[in-house]
């Protein structure tokens, strides 16, 4: 379970998001504006049951429409 997730955005850092110690489903938001490209990176994490095994189950993108 990733304990801080850092989202970067067309190579800006744009938050560091926080995650509780549980497998229960988790919802942040980060607003981006004008981006192509995202990448998460996991800069801590919770302890896994077996050495380093760490999951991301789900993450969803949402657009809002120019209409």
């Amino acid at each position: 379970r990733p304990h801080d997730l850092i989202v970067t955005a067309a190579g800006v850092p744009g938050a560091t998001l926080a995650f509780d110690d549980t497998a229960d489903f988790q919802s942040r938001g980060i607003t981006l504006r004008n981006v192509t490209t995202v990448t998460f990176t996991v800069k801590d994490s919770y302890p896994g049951q077996k050495q380093h095994d760490l999951a991301i189950r789900d993450i969803e993108f949402f657009v809002k429409s120019s209409s």
